[in-house]
């Protein structure tokens, strides 16, 4: 290849970048000052002056006003309609619409208010012809913070005040188009270096960009990287004892889900001058994956970023290892045998999906891990295992965080956590009567949501409806034919109980001013006392069931 002139700008250039579009070219010169270059002629377009650049590379989009050659009639009249708009010179926005490329860039959109003006004037035709559209725009770190600027005009539309002077930044796109700069640290705390999160995409930017959280980082950092194919950023920096360079790895995934952290990193055997990500997503078979490091003396080295993923699998195999201890023990004090114990140890270790799942990095190992954890502590206190003094007080707030971790894993714990409360439900009298009530409740509920399905689509799901039906009947009829005695504690409390609540409700809402408030149950609407009154209706209605039954030998008031 030979070199072209392309164009020229005064000063000495440090730096060039080109977004993904093509739609510019951004100089910056060691004066600081950042110039954008249209890509065809090489005109300057226009000049910021900043502040100690340095980065520069994506922001994320932007909305732009653009249109087609051709598509204004008048574009005198429409230019000076556009500048009572949006302000500006109407002689430039006439000279961009008397272009001839496949789309003309008129003006770069500021805020929501502006754009919703704009849409205005083009809906009521003061401005037809032209359209909105999202644009690539070009982010700057420097010592105000974060600079935007629009390739369009080189114009600058955003500065966001981080605390701080910026020294890199990178977007990353998953979940929302976010920048993540680094920052020096805040004086008012104690840390050691700072990544700032700035949305420049989704809802969270829908007035401009916006600081969406900070993180603390082990040392100082410099240089930001984002890797799409591994969708995880990597910062430069220092170790946290500040002896030598070496390079952070955050996971970015935050919408919804886990915060973004900092999980690994690679200490270098030098202090780089230079690096560069050598990734390409689209060609997999030719990506290194790695990041290249270089010294001003010529030395070079790489850091494999495809091999990350031991930081977060080995959790996972940990998780499925403690699962192998913790089905042993469960089956030890369930069958009282040693040999069913380990047969089910031997079993678990040799399972292909438990192995499977543990290594591969996926959540379903930790929600194993804690529901069969909690399980086996349950089943010590149920049995009678575990007989120490304050063995109660001991395994339940443990029952409780394994349950909570499974749960904050996957939602599948919840069964689980349904499953232990009927447990505990059915060791007492009362407490089988509100297992039936809920089973019930629930077969009623969950069994038309099975069978609602559209016409001409079959029944639904009837194996669900009769295994539901089916619980539901067996609980009867073991609580018939196996019945456990009322405690007089359990009377008090089915007939007591419901009477005392609503009193409590009523007399709060007195307390409040809200006895007559409407709040809306659904398609019916309530007032506080009249779910008093239906609390202590239940209570009244518990002791006439009582009563009832009794004439039948059932029930607490039945003669023993």
């Amino acid at each position: 290849p030979e070199p072209v002139e392309f164009g020229q700008v005064d000063g000495t250039i440090k730096r060039l970048y080109v977004p993904d579009d093509g739609s510019a070219l951004i100089v910056v010169t060691t004066d600081d000052q950042v110039r954008t270059l249209d890509p065809v002629s090489g005109e300057v377009l226009g000049a910021v002056q900043l502040e100690a650049v340095a980065d520069v590379g994506p922001g994320g989009t932007a909305s732009t006003l653009v249109s087609a050659p051709g598509a204004v009639g008048d574009p005198h009249a429409l230019a000076s309609a556009l500048a009572k708009v949006i302000g500006g010179a109407a002689a430039t926005y006439e000279a961009r619409l008397a272009g001839t490329g496949e789309q003309l860039i008129i003006a770069g959109i500021t805020g929501s208010t502006q754009q919703a003006a704009i849409q205005k004037a083009i809906d009521d035709g003061r401005l037809a012809g032209l359209s909105i559209t999202s644009l690539p725009q070009v982010a700057v770190a420097d010592a105000n913070g974060l600079e935007l600027i629009n390739p369009t005009d080189g114009s600058k539309t955003a500065t966001v005040d981080l605390g701080g002077a910026a020294h890199g930044l990178a977007l990353a796109t998953v979940d929302s188009a976010r920048l993540y700069v680094s920052v020096d640290p805040d004086p008012a705390v104690k840390e050691k270096g700072r990544i700032a999160i700035v949305a420049v995409g989704g809802d969270q930017a829908k007035n401009g960009p916006a600081v969406v959280d900070t993180m603390a980082m082990p040392g100082p950092v410099t240089k930001v990287a984002y890797d799409d194919a591994t969708e995880m950023v990597h910062v430069l920096g220092r170790t946290p004892d500040g002896t030598a360079s070496t390079i952070y790895v955050i996971q970015p995934h935050a919408d919804p889900g886990p915060q973004p952290a900092v999980y690994a990193d690679a200490r270098l055997p030098f202090d780089p001058s230079a690096w560069a990500v050598d990734v390409n997503r689209p060609y997999p078979t030719d990506d290194r994956q790695q990041i290249l490091v270089f010294d001003g003396e010529g030395a070079t080295a790489s850091v494999d970023v495809r091999e990350h993923e031991f930081a977060w699998r080995l959790p996972g195999v940990l998780a499925g290892t403690a699962m192998a201890g913790f089905l042993f023990v469960l089956a030890r004090i369930l069958f009282r045998r040693r040999t069913v114990g380990l047969f089910v140890a031997v079993m678990c270790v040799a399972d292909g999906m438990l192995f499977v799942q543990s290594r591969i990095g996926m959540n379903d190992a930790y929600v194993g891990l804690g529901i069969v954890a909690a399980y086996t502590l349950f089943a010590a206190l149920w049995t009678g295992v575990w007989r120490h003094r304050g063995a109660f007080w001991i395994a339940m707030p443990l029952i409780g965080a394994f349950l909570g971790l499974a749960l904050a894993s996957k939602w599948v714990a919840l069964y689980a956590i349904v499953g232990m409360g009927f447990l505990v439900l059915v060791r007492s009298a009362l407490g089988r009567l509100l297992a039936i009530a809920a089973l019930v409740v629930m077969t009623a509920v969950l069994g038309y949501l099975a069978i609602n399905v559209p016409q001409g689509t079959g029944f639904g799901n009837l194996p669900f409806v009769a295994i539901m039906v089916a619980l539901t009947v067996v609980a009867v009829v073991a609580n018939v034919l196996h019945p456990l005695r009322w405690s007089l504690d359990e009377i008090r409390f089915a007939i007591g109980g419901p009477v005392a609540l609503g009193g409590f409700v009523a007399l709060g809402a007195i307390g409040l001013g809200k006895a007559t408030a409407t709040l809306k149950l659904g398609p019916a609407t309530v007032n506080p006392l009249e779910i008093a009154a239906a609390l202590a209706l239940v209570g009244v209605v518990a002791w006439l069931a009582f009563a009832g039954a009794s004439r039948l030998g059932f029930g607490p008031f039945a003669p023993a």
